[in-house]
C-alpha cells in the first residue's frame, strides 16, 4: 500500500481544484467553510484505509487490509452515506455535491493502490472477489512485515514525493490556467 502521502496529497489536489473552480457567489466563504471542505477531501481520499484500524487492533492487517473496503461497492456505498449526511445537515435529503467528492477521492484512492506493488485489489466485490493487478506497478507500496525500518520505505516516501511535487505542479499549473484551456 502507499503511504498516506500519496492519497493525502490527492485529498489536497481535489480540494484545491474544487476550491478554484466552484462557481462565485454573491457572499464569501467563510475560512470554516473552506477548512471543513479541505479536511473533508483529506478524510475522503483515506476512507478506504479505514480497514487498518481493525487490523492494527488486532495485529492481522493481512485480513482486513486491502479487502472488502477497496472496492467500487464500498465506494459507492460510503459516498451515498456521506451524500445523505450532509444533506440532512444542511436540511435536505442529499447532497449529490458531496456525493461526488467522496466517490471522486474514493475511486482515486483505489485507483492509486492499483498501481502499487502488492497482492492487488477486490475491486469488483461483491459480484467477483478475485483480486486485480495492474500490468505495471508506480508505487514501491509500505511493507510493514519487513519493519518499520525497512530501507525500501525510503524509496516509496521518495517516490510519492516526487508524486505529491508533480501533482502540486499540475494543480498549480490548472489553477494558472496553463493547462487544458480552462477558463
Amino acid at each position: 500500500m502507499p503511504s498516506p502521502i500519496a492519497h493525502l496529497a490527492m485529498g489536497a489536489a481535489l480540494w484545491s481544484l474544487w476550491d478554484a473552480h466552484r462557481p462565485a457567489s454573491s457572499e464569501p466563504v467563510s475560512r470554516v467553510k473552506r477548512v471543513t471542505g479541505f479536511v473533508g477531501f483529506l478524510g475522503a481520499s483515506m476512507l478506504p484505509d479505514l480497514d487498518v484500524v481493525p487490523g492494527v487492533l488486532t495485529g492481522d492487517m493481512h485480513s482486513f487490509h486491502n479487502q472488502e473496503m477497496h472496492s467500487l461497492f464500498a465506494a459507492a456505498g460510503f459516498s451515498l452515506l456521506a451524500g445523505w449526511m450532509a444533506g440532512r445537515l444542511r436540511g435536505v435529503r442529499f447532497s449529490g455535491g458531496v456525493f461526488a467528492i467522496t466517490f471522486v477521492s474514493y475511486f482515486l484512492h483505489l485507483l492509486m493502490d492499483l498501481f502499487t506493488y502488492g497482492r492487488g485489489l477486490r475491486l469488483f466485490w461483491p459480484l467477483y472477489s478475485g483480486r486485480i493487478q495492474a500490468p505495471v506497478e508506480v508505487f514501491g507500496g509500505l511493507r510493514w512485515s519487513e519493519g518499520v525500518l525497512y530501507a525500501g520505505h525510503w524509496v516509496t516516501f521518495f517516490e510519492e514525493l516526487v508524486f505529491a511535487t508533480l501533482l502540486f505542479l499540475l494543480v498549480w499549473g490548472i489553477r494558472k490556467k496553463w493547462f487544458f484551456g480552462l477558463k
